[in-house]
């Protein structure tokens, strides 16, 4: 894996501008680490991304489409009646644009934390027909317990990503917030919460794959373990 590329070096600029805002959310007081809380991931509206049907996992990345505005509108009028007390993006543009309209909604400011952004691929500029066989083969390994599993540079590795994104729950759990929203990416939240919570069937992120402004929720800390509560909007019970 080669950590020197281009990429890393954007991801790293865009975590480093970004952390003094989530680093400063849980200074006053520290989480009781036994306290469960609860976080729902959004993931963003349609982007021009979705639309090409090209991979384009890079920072910044693709913007919304006036269908994704729309999207992004829906949805935060059905997440604002969740009892929300803070509104998270990823340091992508496209999952900021939809986060928007939530903190707009509940007079909120939009929180960029990182460690939730896209799955780095190594395969922008594929179509997800060319990809999709290397896309599963490598995340489903990775769900399979084979985390040392990369794709090929500037890809990353699965020890990589699930390290980042548990990073991002641990700040969250920090915070004290007890029902956070946070808007992110596709595979980022389906295979970042499967990781943390796999009781149930792994198979779910191929044949319920999250659609856009679909949501996740998981409950828990990272001291007791998550849970994913809900898949695509609907309820998933405990297996």
């Amino acid at each position: 894996m080669n950590t020197n590329s281009p990429q890393r070096a954007v991801i790293a600029a865009a975590l480093a501008s970004s952390l003094a805002i989530v680093t400063g959310i849980g200074t006053a007081q520290a989480a009781n680490p036994h306290e469960d809380v609860r976080i729902t991931f959004v993931r963003h509206g349609e982007s021009y991304g979705n639309t090409s049907q090209v991979i384009n996992t890079s920072i910044p990345g693709p913007v919304l489409t006036e269908v994704g505005h729309q999207q992004a509108k829906e949805i935060a009028a059905e997440v604002a009646g969740r009892d929300v007390d803070a509104v998270y993006a990823s340091v992508m543009p496209r999952a900021q644009q939809t986060a928007q309209y939530l903190a707009d909604e509940l007079s909120q400011t939009v929180q960029v934390i990182p460690g939730v952004e896209e799955i780095q691929f190594g395969l922008d500029g594929m179509t997800h027909d060319q990809a999709g066989q290397t896309l599963f083969t490598v995340m489903g390994s990775w769900l399979d317990g084979n985390l040392n599993e990369c794709f090929d540079a500037p890809g990353e590795c699965g020890t990589e990503f699930q390290s980042r994104f548990n990073d991002a729950l641990a700040a969250i759990h920090k915070s004290r917030n007890k029902n956070s929203v946070v808007y992110a990416h596709s595979a980022s939240v389906m295979i970042g919460t499967l990781l943390n919570d796999p009781s149930h069937d792994l198979d779910i992120w191929g044949e319920d794959t999250l659609r856009n402004t679909g949501i996740v929720t998981l409950e828990g800390s990272p001291r007791n373990g998550w849970s994913i509560v809900e898949w695509n909007g609907e309820p998933l019970p405990a297996e």
